[in-house]
């Protein structure tokens, strides 16, 4: 039996000598990095894979934003990313200060609010 393989590969030609070690080669890398993804996904579960992804994601997303505003500037960008959160903060104090003028017209400030509420 041995003898018939040394037979065989005597007879292949020289680009078959060097394409079966490599694609053996190859095979060998496959089920190494297929059997260590098993292992992991055994070991961590998909929890940790799934947060992982996650991960990979808003790093996606953020690299985007950020290359994103270097190309619009950083001010425009500020501008554009502000106005609205600032615009609520605004609204939610003019509704606190009508709310507080309305309830307890006697305070002047919203410490001394708090401090009628809680009857100190």
């Amino acid at each position: 039996m041995g003898g018939g393989a040394l037979d065989i590969a005597g007879g292949l030609d020289e680009g078959a000598l060097f394409v079966v070690p490599v694609v053996a080669i190859f095979l060998i890398g496959v089920a190494i990095v297929c059997g260590a993804g098993a292992l992991v996904l055994l070991y961590f579960g998909w929890d940790a894979l799934l947060a992982v992804a996650i991960e990979i994601a808003f790093s996606y997303v953020s690299a985007r934003a950020a290359v994103r505003i270097a190309r619009e500037g950083w001010f425009a960008a500020a501008e554009r990313l502000s106005w609205k959160p600032l615009l609520g903060a605004l609204l939610c104090a003019v509704l606190l200060g009508a709310a507080i003028d309305r309830f307890m017209p006697q305070v002047n400030s919203l410490p001394a609010a708090l401090r009628a509420r809680m009857g100190r």
